[in-house]
């Protein structure tokens, strides 16, 4: 079974959109993975939902990668379950209590790991593979804006309630 076409993203650029992007990112992220799965497999399942509800279903989706890796000889350097359960625990914060909730900006921490191996796994197949690390200045300017409002609202949090 051949590497889907997964979603391409260099590292560095994942880390820092998902970080700027209020928890946006991550759920483009799922979508795309959801999608090269839906086309590699012809299953008939929406990738939008699953990116919605994706605490609930990235266990399946970091197992399907998890398998996918070890059968093209590669061994994953994530656990599914560890990192589905993480994930959904950090995606959930935001009820927690200020300033608690901001643990929820890490929700993309554990997807890092398997963009990685995603990553790796393209690079085995063609070492000389467009990882998407490039910068547009669309980039810059949706990172400045989420960087932005990321800093108004964690500042916010950690104001004092007004009487």
């Amino acid at each position: 079974m051949a590497l889907p076409a997964y979603y391409r993203v260099g590292r560095t650029k994942f880390a820092v959109i998902a970080a700027a992007s209020f928890g946006l990112f991550p759920l483009f992220w799922f979508w795309r993975q959801w999608e090269a799965e839906r086309q590699a497999t012809g299953e008939d399942f929406a990738p939008p939902w699953r990116a919605i509800f994706s605490g609930f279903f990235a266990y399946g989706l970091f197992k399907r990668v998890a398998g996918r890796l070890e059968t093209e000889g590669l061994t994953p350097a994530f656990r599914p379950g560890l990192l589905a359960a993480t994930y959904l625990l950090l995606s959930i914060a935001w009820r927690l209590p200020a300033p608690w909730w901001l643990l929820a900006l890490g929700s993309f921490l554990p997807v890092y790991p398997l963009q990685a191996d995603i990553n790796r796994a393209i690079r085995a197949v063609d070492p000389e593979a467009d990882l998407n690390e490039h910068w547009s200045p669309v980039t810059f300017l949706l990172i400045s804006a989420g960087v932005a409002f990321t800093l108004l609202a964690g500042i916010g949090a950690l104001m004092p309630e007004s009487p």
